[in-house]
């Protein structure tokens, strides 16, 4: 490179010292000095940074995508898929639908990091955050799976259906009377159990409804884990748009200034040609008229000398600067190249960790409502068994003028 500058160096001074003496008789001298300086410059290899180009950012760039989160994104949404097709006839309907949102949530995410190659890991941080919520699911899912009161329920039917018979049945015969008043007695007595069944089944699901009570809890830490994700992508998502509008920016504007460089450059080259043109033809005829003319000979000499040194000078800048410009443009597109890419990888980061985070918020509150409604459900059947329980008893009380001895032993013990 240093043989070639120099060639062009010593080329352009030798021109120069045949401007100097009026010894140069033609065009073939500058297109050789021409080409040498534009093979020079062409080859330098050391070039300074464009003036009009940002600096780049070697910690913005990223080389390397997210394969860690997409791999966790992958492996979560196939852990989701595993679970809708072993619990999708058990679980209830609202459970089943926050399973399919979150494998569409993920399925949209996926699409933006299709680009990515990454395997399914569900192992992952991001899969990982959001397991404990389904895993309070599938706990109150079961919740109140044990809880029979269709056994009792069947025989309280058939006790009232006993009693109707008993107390429907006519007769004039006291002994009869009196079998008649034991066995509706004994009939409601067998209700009253059958009820106080039902509301023990109801109260201990209510205890096992009241041991899920770290829903909130939950949310509250995923949430945190999924910020400290997000958090980051984030910035280098605003980082790689500022950067990128900032490049993108300036060679907009460096293109609008190379092409006016370029035209006036074209224009006065054109310009300076065309005198050297006109000066070699006056010279020749001065050189004809040597002794007539000698004074206007040693003046267009100068002229042309002036003219050819600006040439040189001028052509030297120009392919100078012709090659900064060139190598700028390749380093600028290389930076918004590698910037798109990390503003891609960010933004396909965050696609991913926001899936994770609504399908944490649909889950939880999913989950919410449900032991809500779980609990509401439960006090309502249990107060209305209370109350059924009381109506019975009072039946049996209304009872003691006509069999109080009997009435009397059963209200002791059902109390």
């Amino acid at each position: 490179m240093m043989g070639m500058l120099g060639q062009a160096e010593h080329a352009v001074a030798e021109l120069r010292e045949k401007i100097s003496k009026g010894t140069v008789t033609g065009d073939n001298t500058v297109g050789r000095v021409e080409e040498e300086i534009r093979a020079a410059v062409e080859n330098r290899k050391q070039k300074t940074w464009p003036s009009w180009l940002p600096m780049p950012n070697p910690d913005l760039c990223k080389d390397e995508p997210p394969v860690d989160i997409v791999g966790s994104q992958r492996g979560l949404k196939q852990q989701l898929a595993t679970m809708k097709t072993k619990l999708g006839h058990v679980w209830p309907p609202a459970f089943i639908a926050v399973l399919e949102n979150s494998i569409s949530h993920l399925d949209e995410a996926d699409r933006q990091v299709s680009h990515i190659e990454a395997q399914p890991n569900a192992s992952g941080h991001l899969a990982k955050i959001p397991q404990p919520i389904f895993v309070k699911l599938q706990e109150l899912s079961l919740l109140g799976s044990e809880l029979d009161i269709t056994t009792p329920n069947k025989n309280i039917e058939q006790l009232r259906t006993q009693l109707a018979a008993v107390t429907s049945r006519p007769t004039d015969n006291p002994d009869s009377i009196g079998n008649m008043g034991w066995t509706k007695v004994q009939i409601q007595t067998k209700i009253i159990d059958n009820l106080k069944d039902i509301i023990r089944s109801i109260e201990a699901a209510e205890l096992e409804n009241q041991k899920i009570d770290n829903l909130t809890d939950l949310r509250r830490s995923a949430d945190m884990e999924v910020a400290s994700l997000k958090e980051p992508n984030w910035s280098l998502k605003i980082q790689c748009t500022s950067s990128l509008a900032s490049v993108k920016q300036s060679l907009d504007a460096m293109k609008v200034t190379d092409q006016e460089a370029s035209s006036e450059f074209a224009q006065r080259m054109a310009t300076s040609k065309r005198k050297v043109a006109a000066n070699t033809e006056r010279q020749q005829q001065v050189w004809r008229e040597m002794n007539q003319l000698f004074e206007e000979l040693g003046g267009l000499a100068i002229e042309r000398s002036g003219e050819i040194n600006w040439q040189v000078d001028a052509m030297e800048k120009e392919l100078s600067r012709k090659a900064e410009h060139t190598w700028g443009e390749q380093v600028a597109n290389e930076n918004i190249r590698r910037l798109e890419e990390t503003y891609n990888f960010a933004v396909g980061s965050i696609a991913c960790i926001e899936g994770t985070e609504k399908i944490i918020a649909e889950a939880v509150d999913t989950a919410l409502h449900y032991k809500d409604n779980i609990t509401q459900d439960l006090n309502q059947q249990k107060y209305a068994l209370l109350t059924e329980v009381e109506n019975e008893i009072a039946t049996l009380q209304s009872w003691s003028d006509h069999h109080r001895g009997f009435v009397s032993d059963v209200l002791r013990h059902t109390h």
